[in-house]
């Protein structure tokens, strides 16, 4: 089948476009009357554009995978 190029996701409100680009995703969010055709064009045309930036971008890997992140201040985020 080849390597996969757009994924499309309709909801009520809308829909979510993601396009294969590189070593990244390029997504899209929109209303749902949006024309699809004109959303694929877009995402193909733009992702070659982008391919070259984000490939060298996400290419730079941190020393350190530390994200930062402490899980344990998701627990304060949580209603009661």
């Amino acid at each position: 089948m080849g390597s996969l190029e757009i994924v499309t996701s309709e909801f009520s409100g809308g829909k979510i476009f993601a396009s294969s680009c590189g070593r990244g995703v390029l997504t899209l969010i929109s209303d749902p009357s949006v024309n699809i055709g004109l959303i694929r064009l877009i995402l193909k045309r733009s992702g070659d554009e982008l391919k070259e930036i984000l490939d060298e971008f996400l290419a730079e890997m941190p020393s350190e995978m530390d994200s930062g992140l402490d899980l344990s201040d998701l627990d304060e985020l949580t209603p009661d």
